[in-house]
């Protein structure tokens, strides 16, 4: 199983567990495990519509969002290979990035960076906004395309401090060995920080309480990065 299957297995087993979370008008808004499936059924519906198929490139322009991790997820479930932007970056820029890995289609967060991009690419495939993507008839299956561990999955572009900003790969091998050593860490360093934020008293308490109790209120605090 690889580390997309595994987190749609994820989603799918437990579809009323909070998975994401964003702020919105100063309040924090969640969705389930379900409510993201959903998501990502539509997205998958709208790039099948498209004529998306595995290997092409999308280039994926939005501020962070459950929408963003959603369409994330929905790209790499029919092997498109996603190329992330920074939404704050120059337009020059963005374009530059685009023409490079040879985008087949544009998704923009909104109307701003969609016109930007238009207007400093005229001739740019076509872009398209989360709005249609997320209304669109969804498909019915939640399981992701198959792929081999020499697919890519991602192209991640560096800042272009010293330079014009140059490309990576990622494939499925590489994210199958990245993901769980990543949440690994992460979980180490929020167990670490759960216990150097709380008072002392709270502290001592939490290590006379059995493990497992304990290890459940870190989780609470401080939510496990394996969660999708």
């Amino acid at each position: 199983m690889n580390f997309l299957e595994n987190i749609f297995r994820r989603l799918a087993a437990d579809p009323v567990r909070p998975v994401l979370a964003e702020v919105r008008e100063g309040k924090i808004v969640s969705a389930n495990a379900g409510e993201v499936l959903a998501q990502v059924r539509a997205a998958r519906g709208f790039l099948r519509s498209q004529g998306a198929r595995k290997g092409d490139r999308c280039a994926l322009l939005a501020h962070n969002s459950m929408r963003w991790t959603a369409l994330d997820l929905a790209l790499m479930a029919e092997g498109v290979i996603v190329v992330p932007l920074y939404a704050r970056q120059a337009p020059t820029e963005l374009v530059g990035m685009m023409k490079d890995c040879g985008a087949a289609l544009v998704l923009c967060g909104d109307v701003a960076l969609r016109d930007a991009v238009a207007r400093e690419w005229p001739e740019a495939p076509r872009q398209c906004l989360f709005d249609e993507v997320f209304t669109a008839a969804p498909i019915a299956e939640d399981a992701p395309l198959p792929r081999t561990d020499a697919d890519a999955v991602t192209i991640i572009y560096t800042s272009g401090t010293s330079g014009e900003p140059k490309g990576v790969i990622l494939n499925t091998g590489n994210l199958n060995h990245m993901v769980p050593c990543t949440v690994g860490r992460l979980d180490r360093l929020m167990r670490t920080r759960t216990v150097q934020d709380a008072p002392k008293e709270w502290c001592l308490t939490m290590e006379a309480a059995d493990p497992a109790r304990r290890r459940a209120e870190q989780r609470r605090n401080y939510p496990s990065a394996d969660r999708i």
